[in-house]
């Protein structure tokens, strides 16, 4: 230790550098938080859910959108219970298109596939619809399970596993409940 008072050089630096900052006119209003600031880092895609959650999902929209690579579906999805109740985020789904008539279709096997299985729980149900504008409207209010992923290319978007969708049994009790004449 040398120097004034015990203190180092370094210490008398690093003290000065923090009475300067304390004496900006700045310094006081620009880092100030408010309550309803949310803050200045955050998960970008404005979802706070984090990857590897096992999550009920209700589809709030559903339309056909253009994407890079071809059609695809663009469904709203929002969390219906538990820690992220609430929580939306949007996910993409391919959709298939035939190279010679450009005729649209559900790839089987696919995410969308995958998604309308689990929310009509009867495969023959998709089969049914006019074409896959009539089947997005049907999917609309429809609920599904899954596991979120971190998505995108640098990982910063939260979206749905699109090999682990899965039927939701609380809805599917829930309407069998419901069909019951009383």
């Amino acid at each position: 230790m040398s120097g004034l008072n015990g203190q180092c050089a370094d210490d008398r630096k690093d003290a000065d550098d923090e009475d300067r900052l304390a004496a900006s006119p700045s310094r006081n209003t620009h880092y100030e938080r408010k309550e309803s600031h949310m803050g200045l880092v955050r998960k970008m895609g404005g979802s706070q859910v984090p990857a590897g959650e096992k999550l009920r999902f209700v589809i709030v929209s559903a339309e056909a959108d253009e994407g890079d690579h071809g059609p695809q579906a663009k469904l709203k999805l929002k969390v219906l219970d538990g820690q992220y109740k609430g929580e939306e985020f949007f996910e993409w789904c391919k959709i298939g298109q035939d190279d010679t008539t450009g005729e649209e279709y559900v790839a089987d096997g696919g995410k969308l596939h995958n998604i309308a299985m689990s929310a009509f729980r009867d495969p023959k149900r998709i089969d049914t619809f006019d074409g896959i504008d009539d089947l997005l409207a049907g999917l609309v209010g429809r609920s599904f399970v899954s596991i979120t992923k971190m998505r995108g290319s640098a990982g910063k978007y939260v979206g749905i596993t699109w090999d682990m969708v899965y039927v939701d049994t609380e809805a599917e009790a829930k309407e069998d409940f419901d069909s019951i004449p009383f």
